[in-house]
């Protein structure tokens, strides 16, 4: 092979993916002079080649991150090429192909079985997993850390306590709760342990980075009826709610959790359909 490609010591190889059983290997050299001349023009030649997963520091841009979020509805055991497909506009799958040339995305295929997409874990990292709090989120969050200095010594455990039997009170009363913050998510959790690990009680953080909690009985009693209303087409929280006479924060709490059990696809933001 070193012989084939005209190796020199020094010189870097990129791997790319031909089929579900092959690859092929070519210097970085090479592949940057055949972008070159693809695109007439040679000055191509003195950018480097983008490696896999954005290690090289790329970002994805606004129409990939799009896709990106999407592709993340779907749990990995059923993102198959035909399932993703299925999902996306023409416009998004060519998005995709572009994702998936920049190494943003990975097809990964196990013998006999159909190739499934994966999200590289340094794009989802840093930007799906962990995003950046928007405007309204640090100014918010700001308020909190002022407020939090504001409290005498010996009184952060006890307004703690107080905020958590609020949600409680909540989640017991309406059968689900909305929390806006982490830090109380992590209170109530805490507070409500047993019930979280008897299965009484379960919880999601959805994209728009709140937590949404619902009790088991809640979501038995509800699922059905919010099921049926996005069997057929998808429709938004709103429209659910209107239709069923829930309220719009508890029709997503089950959304949320069912497409965390790969029921239901959000396949735009706050717009769902039954898997």
């Amino acid at each position: 092979m070193q012989e084939g490609l005209g190796l020199k010591e020094n010189d870097e190889v990129d791997f790319f993916r031909n089929s579900s059983k092959s690859f092929i290997v070519a210097k970085k050299s090479d592949i940057a002079e055949l972008l070159a001349s693809m695109n007439g023009d040679k000055r191509v030649t003195s950018q480097p080649v983008k490696e896999p997963g954005g290690r090289a520091g790329q970002a994805p841009t606004a129409e990939e991150l799009e896709v990106l979020k999407k592709l993340d509805t779907v749990r990995y055991a059923e993102r198959t090429e035909e399932k993703v497909n299925s999902m996306l506009t023409r416009d998004e799958k060519a998005v995709l192909k572009g994702l998936v040339a920049k190494g943003f995305v990975e097809p990964f295929a196990k013998a006999g079985a159909a190739a499934k997409y994966g999200i590289a874990k340094s794009i989802y990292d840093r930007f799906l997993m962990r995003k950046k709090p928007d405007a309204a989120e640090e100014v918010q969050q700001a308020q909190q850390r002022r407020s939090l200095r504001a409290i005498p010594v010996g009184q952060e455990k006890e307004q703690a306590a107080q905020g958590v039997d609020v949600y409680v009170k909540a989640l017991q009363s309406n059968g689900f709760v909305v929390v806006r913050n982490e830090a109380d998510a992590s209170n109530l959790s805490a507070a409500m342990e047993d019930s979280i690990r008897r299965g009484l009680v379960l919880g999601t953080r959805a994209f728009n980075r709140r937590f949404y909690i619902a009790t088991r009985a809640y979501i038995n009693r509800n699922s059905s009826q919010i099921l049926s209303e996005i069997e057929k087409s998808s429709k938004s929280a709103a429209d659910i709610a209107n239709a069923t006479g829930l309220d719009e924060d508890g029709v997503r709490a089950v959304l949320y959790l069912l497409a965390e059990s790969g029921d239901v696809t959000e396949v735009r933001r706050d717009i769902f359909k039954a898997a």
